[in-house]
């Protein structure tokens, strides 16, 4: 892996990571859910919310069309980016 590719993965990772912390209480939570939050459920979140933010937006022609495009966006992108940045850390 390259340098550049190793350093875009370590600030994905720092990014998710303080997005988890500043995002939600961390009291509420036992360490062990906390850091299986912060390491495989914050940088899923992420991929989601990106990957349903493409899907969204390459099928907003027809969406628009049958009038769902707002239970699309909420569904597609809402949805992941408030599991990603709006829900308690831990949890």
């Amino acid at each position: 892996m390259s340098e550049s590719r190793k350093r875009n993965l370590k600030s994905l990772v720092l990014a998710a990571s303080l997005s988890g912390l500043v995002a939600a209480p961390v009291w509420a939570a036992d360490p062990v859910s906390i850091a299986s939050d912060l390491v495989l459920m914050r940088p899923a979140g992420i991929a989601a919310t990106a990957i349903g933010t493409g899907v969204f937006i390459a099928s907003l022609p027809v969406t628009y069309a049958t009038g769902v495009h707002r239970t699309a966006a909420e569904e597609l992108v809402v949805k992941p980016y408030r599991f990603t940045v709006e829900r308690p850390l831990g949890q």
